[in-house]
């Protein structure tokens, strides 16, 4: 989208400008116009983005619950083979929340 190009990170909306928020609003076909508030523009943003990680996690077939079932150490190979990385993860929650990002 256009704020990728842009350089702003898509996963924290909180620094996009009110009008990028609300741009990416317009161009997910989201309505506004009750937003008074640039936080509550922040908490629509996050939500389509969020519902959109789900769409994305069950079209490849890892849903959240699959996830959640998972050791940490399978947990970690999953993460590990899509090529990301594992720094920082100690516990289960922490590879369940980088997993999270990635699928």
């Amino acid at each position: 989208r256009h704020l990728r190009r842009r350089g702003q990170s898509s996963d924290d909306a909180s620094t996009w400008s009110v009008r990028d928020l609300k741009q990416f609003l317009d161009e997910c076909g989201l309505r506004h116009s009750d937003c008074f508030e640039k936080k509550e523009l922040v908490d629509r943003v996050q939500a389509a983005l969020a519902k959109s990680k789900n769409r994305e996690r069950k079209a490849r077939g890892t849903s959240d619950e699959e996830l959640s079932a998972m050791s940490a150490r399978e947990l970690k190979a999953k993460i590990v083979e899509a090529g990301g990385s594992v720094a920082g993860c100690v516990f289960k929650e922490d590879y369940l929340d980088r997993a999270r990002q990635m699928f």
